[in-house]
């Protein structure tokens, strides 16, 4: 139902300057996105060495970190809390 009074069937919704703007926006994205995972594609074995190198780079050495990375108070539990202000039903 909200759905229904929210959507407009195709050809009523105006075209803006917005509008066209940001789809322009989206489809360059999309093209710089396209172009750099064909270049990625086309050298995996150069993108396995950077991800190696890199990661074998953030490694700390051994002895000069703490072991232990997270806090001894962390528990792995993550609470998400969303409120909302109260709403009146609108009349109809």
């Amino acid at each position: 139902m909200m759905c229904a009074h929210l959507l407009k069937p195709h050809g009523e919704e105006k075209e803006t300057r917005f509008n066209r703007w940001t789809e322009r926006q989206w489809e360059r994205l999309s093209a710089v996105y396209d172009r750099g995972l064909k270049w990625v594609l086309d050298h995996q074995p150069l993108t396995l060495a950077v991800t190696i190198a890199t990661l074998g780079l953030h490694l700390p050495p051994r002895g000069d970190h703490p072991q232990r990375v997270l806090s001894h108070q962390d528990t792995g539990l993550i609470i998400g809390v969303s409120e909302a202000a109260p709403t009146r039903p609108s009349p109809g």
